[in-house]
């Protein structure tokens, strides 16, 4: 049997394991069929947090996808990239950038969040997509647990990230790898995100957010961070992929026109200028924003992620 990453909804502690198997719908075990129950029961809140017409409207478009998959020729001028990438480490923004080229248009998750988390066949479906637009490059974000953990919580079989990053390369798509340095902050930004009640920023002025940071959800977080990373890692192992690094290539706003440039030559684009809206939210240090600072550093040391925290003083 396939082995996946079990991931776990990040609204309550991970258990301190590494990968497990994928949920399996032939397991008649007590534990398996109480799994079952709460994975049915996730997916019918999610769908009912999306309104009737608006599952209609997805589901129709999900079938004209399909449609242009199987009948339309794949454009051959057309660039179709993907950003592999998990939250929070700047697609949003990377993807702005490179839009704002005038080479793409924006389209962020195709297959997650609240643009249709309902997709049964995602390649075919992102195909489509790209195949009824052949006259427009085509850019999305994936996160590799739109795959797995995602495709479980509503009681599908997950995907094989590898095999499928491959057959996207195999067809054509240029693969764009962003990731954090810095797991601690990357893990942060979610807390101050929830502090804040929104991700973007767009405006210069100085935020004042203190917290007090639940520590056991925090080392879970950057616990599940850290092993979907290296799910990545090994998803893209054997392909050919640009890596942009969030702290090297995203932090400093100078850096944008360098960073976008070396994207389009990958590719094979012309330059032209870029520029964002958006800012950056989180500028002061940890110690200024944590209120158990103390007990924040406790765990790191514990943990041995002091390295982040290093990383964040320099």
């Amino acid at each position: 049997m396939k082995v996946f990453p079990k991931f776990q909804s990040e609204n309550r502690p991970l258990p301190r394991r590494g990968l497990g198997e994928a949920f399996d719908h032939n397991n008649n075990t007590a534990m398996e069929k109480s799994r079952r129950e709460e994975i049915l029961q996730s997916r019918k809140r999610a769908q009912k947090k999306v309104p009737f017409k608006k599952r209609l409207a997805l589901f129709w478009l999900e079938l004209k996808a399909y449609y242009s998959h199987f009948v339309k020729p794949k454009p051959a001028s057309q660039v179709r990239a993907v950003i592999f990438a998990q939250g929070r480490t700047g697609s949003s923004l990377l993807e702005g950038l490179i839009c704002s080229t005038g080479h793409f248009k924006e389209r962020g998750e195709l297959l997650g969040g609240y643009r249709n988390p309902f997709v049964s066949c995602p390649y075919p479906y992102l195909s489509g997509l790209s195949r009824a637009s052949p006259k427009e490059n085509f850019i999305f974000h994936l996160k590799i647990y739109h795959l797995t953990r995602d495709r479980i919580r509503r009681g599908e079989k997950p995907i094989d990230p590898g095999p499928f990053l491959k057959k996207l390369a195999d067809d054509g798509w240029k693969i764009i790898y962003l990731r954090r340095k810095n797991t601690i902050r990357h893990m942060f930004s979610n807390f101050i995100v929830g502090q804040r009640g929104r991700y973007d920023k767009l405006d210069d002025a100085r935020e004042h957010i203190k917290i007090e940071v639940n520590l056991e959800l925090f080392e879970a977080s950057v616990e599940q961070a850290l092993e979907h990373q290296r799910a990545e890692i090994e998803a893209l192992a054997g392909l050919d992929y640009h890596e942009v690094i969030y702290e090297e290539n995203l932090e400093n706003a100078a850096r944008h026109r360098n960073t976008v440039n070396a994207i389009l030559d990958f590719l094979s684009l012309e330059h032209r200028k870029v520029k964002t809206f958006l800012r950056r939210i989180n500028v002061k240090s940890l110690e200024e924003q944590i209120l158990n600072y103390g007990e924040f550093c406790d765990l790191l040391e514990r943990r041995g992620w002091m390295k982040y925290l290093h990383q964040e003083q320099n």
